[in-house]
């Protein structure tokens, strides 16, 4: 079980490492890392966890 928690760790540990240098030398040069499609799901994403957010403030707040 050890051996399987490690494993994974350390997978996601090299993914985001690799992640990090694709990203962060796009970003530099001014590449958008997402494609427009990305752009909208992540917009609309933001979105509706503020309104998830603001209903459920009002629903603590009655």
């Amino acid at each position: 079980m050890l051996a399987l928690v490690l494993g994974l760790t350390l997978s996601v540990i090299l993914a985001t490492f690799v992640m990090a240098l694709v990203v962060v030398p796009a970003r530099r040069d001014g590449r958008e890392v997402l494609t427009e499609r990305g752009e909208e799901v992540v917009a609309g994403l933001k979105a509706r966890s503020e309104d998830a957010r603001a209903r459920l403030e009002r629903s603590h707040a009655a």
